[in-house]
């Protein structure tokens, strides 16, 4: 669906059904306050747990699993970044804001259209080694001691808790060196820890 101003845009495009709306009845139903002029109605990929473990040809399983994280700005940045450093798909555990939200979509910047991810109740898939983000204290091991090379899964918690206690039972806690602060927002650690587990593996 289109703003008047915007039909010009479209003009032409195989395939697509574009659909010229009054200017007052498009920014009736746009979720945002200055909006590009497009709605886009697509169907999303019917993506499985095997597809967000199952990297290109070559690649190690890396996942990012969204442990109840409730800001949907927070996932769709983690998205964001989980795509711009190579990870294979993303889990978003019960608790965790909907991929669909719109806000969670508008920060993924389109990676949600292209990365792998599932809703579950609970983390599943094939054996890999999985690490939980922990604040800062000097016990967890440093996110660069952590063999991020190998499968492996990154759990982010949520904003208020942390890591659930059914994930940390079965994680390896790991933690970025902070100074003065106990803790990162979670969408800026797990870019951190995404960043660190990118440089292993080239």
């Amino acid at each position: 669906m289109l703003a008047a101003e915007s039909v010009g845009a479209l003009s032409g495009c195989a395939g697509t059904r574009v659909v010229a709306l009054p200017d007052r009845l498009f920014h009736a139903l746009s979720s945002t306050v200055t909006s590009q002029g497009i709605i886009a109605l697509v169907r999303l990929p019917a993506w499985e747990i095997e597809d967000v473990f199952r990297g290109p040809a070559g690649e190690q399983s890396l996942v990012v699993v969204l442990d109840g994280l409730q800001d949907p700005g927070n996932a769709g940045a983690i998205a964001r970044a989980a795509e711009a450093f190579g990870a294979t798909g993303l889990m978003f555990l019960k608790g965790t804001a909907s991929p669909f939200h719109p806000k969670t979509l508008r920060a993924s910047a389109g990676s949600l259209f292209r990365v792998p991810f599932v809703s579950a109740a609970s983390f599943a898939g094939p054996p890999v080694q999985v690490y939980a983000a922990m604040p800062f204290t000097g016990a967890e091991r440093m996110a660069a001691d952590a063999d991020f090379g190998a499968p492996c899964a990154i759990v982010i918690g949520s904003e208020g808790r942390g890591v659930s206690a059914e994930l940390l039972a079965i994680a390896e806690p790991v933690a970025i060196p902070t100074v003065a602060v106990e803790s990162l927002n979670a969408a800026v650690a797990a870019a951190i820890l995404l960043y660190e587990a990118r440089k292993q593996r080239v």
